[in-house]
């Protein structure tokens, strides 16, 4: 069995060779020679992160998640070498499991997981839900709901948007200049109209806001910690929030980020809004909110209760430039911000579902109906990835 990240902002399936070396993947590794249904390839695999990578080789085998979740001949990677993976001793990552669209697939002429348990009619619609617990007040705890959605992990109702699509050149298609092509429109990311952000006080006085010139994309990424804006709206944000703060950089100085006062964020009671339109060409007057507490908006540091801890780090960051050159603007929301949502991702009528993320503790747990499966997965802090299944191929470890 595998632990693997279970990431949105990716659609690659692969796990560590046992050609791995033990300094780099520290956990699980693939023993090819114990799989009677493994069918290696000389077929190079090879994938880049936002921060990280993984490099092998193309295999196809039995992938299993949960108890009854199984698609046979499943394309892998089988990956010799990583770097800039997470190496928590919690969560003991081996992998990752990609849940983005066929479009963003190394290969696009493959299937994605999803597709494959439809087309094989494990599920009968392609279609996931995603909640991202509390880390903050409830733990290393999470859910994913494949075939369908749970109405308990909501609070009201599911309001929809539509998933952004892109051009042969790599851009969304999406804003004033919008025009529907269907030549030039393949999905990759989760990516939803953006086109605002405020935060209020307790009672309800906005106190700051920032709209785009223009709808600005925006990807749901549960495999990045932290949510990234343009600097300038970062920094806004940081000011009405606390004037102690200071710029730093993680994983090598590749991700810049602030780190803050944990106490400004326990003692202070604001929200934030993030607000998506529901149309892919103009803004909306009752756009689609994901309010945000501002508790949400700190990682602590040296200890996992922000009320103990003494360094802590706030949960935007700047986007990066290489990102905005070929879009232009936009946000990347990860958990610091999802997890006050619950997401319905539908990739049959290309639309994601937002409702208030219901606020109590729940145990874990895994049944079956026939509509969908809901399996339990557990996540954790890092830099990069969170929400990790359990993951089982025809082979034993090492």
């Amino acid at each position: 069995m595998f632990n693997v990240t279970l990431d949105t902002g990716s659609s690659d399936l692969w796990v560590p060779s046992s050609n791995c070396p033990k300094s780099t993947c520290l956990y699980s590794r693939f023993i090819e020679k114990d799989s009677s249904t493994l069918n290696q390839t000389k077929r190079v695999f090879d994938v880049q992160y936002g921060s990280g990578s993984a490099k092998g080789l193309v295999a196809y085998d039995t992938v299993t998640i949960g108890n009854n979740l199984t698609s046979a001949n499943h394309v892998v990677g089988l990956a010799n070498t990583t770097s800039g993976m997470s190496t928590s001793s919690i969560t003991r990552v081996s992998g990752i499991l990609g849940l983005g669209f066929q479009g963003l697939l190394r290969d696009p002429s493959e299937e994605t997981f999803i597709q494959k348990l439809l087309r094989n009619q494990v599920i009968k619609e392609p279609v996931f839900s995603i909640y991202l617990n509390r880390q903050a007040d409830y733990g290393y705890t999470g859910e994913i709901v494949i075939g369908g959605y749970e109405t308990s992990r909501f609070t009201g109702t599911l309001n929809f948007l539509p998933v952004v699509s892109y051009n042969k050149r790599g851009q969304p298609n999406l804003g004033r200049k919008y025009t529907e092509n269907n030549d030039e429109m393949v999905y990759k990311y989760w990516t939803v109209p953006g086109q605002a952000v405020a935060s209020y006080t307790s009672d309800g006085s906005k106190i700051y806001e920032t709209r785009f010139p223009d709808v600005q994309p925006a990807i749901l990424d549960t495999g990045t910690t932290l949510s990234y804006l343009p600097q300038e709206n970062v920094i806004e944000i940081l000011e009405t929030i606390t004037k102690d703060y200071a710029p730093l950089k993680l994983n090598g100085g590749a991700v810049q980020a602030y780190q803050v006062n944990c106490s400004d964020f326990t003692t202070q009671e604001m929200w934030f809004d993030f607000q998506f339109s529901p149309a892919v060409n103009t803004f909306s007057n009752s756009p689609v909110i994901i309010r945000v507490p501002l508790k949400e908006l700190v990682l602590p540091q040296n200890t996992d209760d922000i009320n103990t801890a003494t360094t802590c780090l706030f949960g935007l960051a700047p986007i990066s430039s290489g990102f905005l050159s070929s879009i232009g603007s936009g946000w990347i929301l990860g958990q610091t911000v999802l997890r006050s949502a619950y997401v319905v991702h539908d990739m049959l009528e290309y639309q994601i579902g937002i409702g208030a993320a219901a606020n109590g503790y729940f145990s874990p747990t895994m049944v079956a109906s026939l509509s969908f499966t809901k399996l339990a997965f557990h996540h954790h802090y890092c830099y990069v990835f969170l929400s990790v299944l359990i993951i089982i191929i025809n082979s034993l470890l090492v």
